[in-house]
């Protein structure tokens, strides 16, 4: 058995819930099982906490319920990177979605950007037998971060 991965990555003016749509529609045509997309990209990838407050989102709110009912047609998972807010913390978040369903997060474990903080988990997802984890940028400087996985 097989695993078929895809990336993107683009402008970071090219963010959101509609580009994704699309580059998922062009992933299933292309039997894709996997696509990764950039940190922030749900919301837009920021640095200025009060435009981070002002985008983030919270996955148990009924805003992230939207999201994931305009995700659900796409037999595919999706890493896609935003901008997370629970309880009023700030955290770099990749959200893992298999066919529209939140399958698990992991938050950034080495943020340098100063407005989030850092995650403590590493979260490992299975996907057609495969098993991987997830590093944001940063986070690959550190060897702590591929060993704990």
């Amino acid at each position: 058995m097989t695993l078929k991965i895809a990336t993107v990555q683009l402008s970071a003016d090219d963010f959101g819930l509609a580009t994704i749509k699309e580059y998922l529609r062009i992933a299933c045509a292309e039997n894709v099982d996997v696509i990764c997309f950039p940190e922030g990209y749900l919301n837009g990838y920021t640095r200025d906490e009060a435009q981070a407050r002002s985008v983030a989102i919270d996955p148990a709110s009924q805003d992230f319920a939207k999201v994931l009912a305009e995700l659900e047609m796409f037999a595919i998972c999706a890493v896609i990177g935003v901008i997370e807010v629970e309880n009023g913390t700030l955290f770099n978040t990749a959200i893992v979605i298999n066919n529209g369903k939140l399958i698990g997060r992991y938050r950034k474990t080495h943020p340098q950007e100063g407005i989030f903080e850092a995650g403590t988990e590493y979260p490992i997802f299975e996907i057609k037998g495969y098993k991987f984890g997830i590093n944001i940028c940063y986070d690959a400087n550190f060897a702590d971060a591929s060993q704990k996985l």
